[in-house]
């Protein structure tokens, strides 16, 4: 994992995964909005932060935007 990595080489580092309908619509949006959750939650690494990230926004439906929007916010509430 590219988080791993980075902590293994001293490398600060912000990383996303980069959600997307282009697939498979609203579901695989709501999954990569997921994984930037889980990611957030999970990362105990000193030297990687996380963030909600989205693909091009040309790819994304505006429920998926505002999903990322409301999940980013959340996350730096904290």
């Amino acid at each position: 994992m590219l988080a791993d990595a980075c902590q293994e080489f001293g490398v600060r580092a912000v990383v996303c995964y980069g959600a997307t309908d282009r697939n498979g619509g609203a579901a695989e949006g709501r999954r990569g909005i997921d994984e930037c959750r889980r990611f957030l939650r999970a990362n105990r690494r000193p030297l990687v932060r996380g963030l909600v990230g989205l693909h091009a926004s040309f790819t994304c439906s505006e429920e998926t935007l505002r999903e990322a929007a409301a999940a980013g916010a959340r996350a730096w509430a904290r």
